[in-house]
C-alpha cells in the first residue's frame, strides 16, 4: 500500500496543442491535488466526499495544498519519453 500516488497525462486541445496535467493522491486522507501548469495553482479535492471533483477545498486547507504541490514537484523525475515541455 503506498501513502501517495502521483500521475500526469497530457490532454490535447481543440486548438491542436496540448496540455499538461499532474496529479497527487494523499491516500489515507483522500485529498486529491491537480496542477494544470509546471508552476500553476493547485486545486484540492477532498474524493472522499466530493467524487466528481466540483468543489476546490484549496482556499481552506492552504497548508495541505501546498503539501501535495511540494509531494508533486518531488516526485517527478526527467524523462526523454515525456518532457516538461507540457507543463509550460
Amino acid at each position: 500500500e503506498h501513502d501517495y500516488l502521483y500521475w500526469e497525462f497530457c490532454l490535447m486541445t481543440k486548438n491542436g496543442g496540448s496540455k499538461g496535467i499532474q496529479a497527487v493522491l494523499d491516500v489515507k486522507n483522500r485529498l486529491k491535488a491537480i496542477r494544470k501548469t509546471k508552476s500553476g495553482t493547485v486545486q484540492l479535492y477532498d474524493i472522499g466526499n466530493d467524487t466528481s471533483e466540483v468543489k476546490d477545498i484549496a482556499n481552506r486547507f492552504p497548508e495541505k495544498a501546498a503539501m501535495l504541490n511540494a509531494k508533486m514537484n518531488s516526485m517527478r523525475g526527467e524523462s526523454e519519453l515525456w518532457p516538461l515541455r507540457y507543463f509550460d
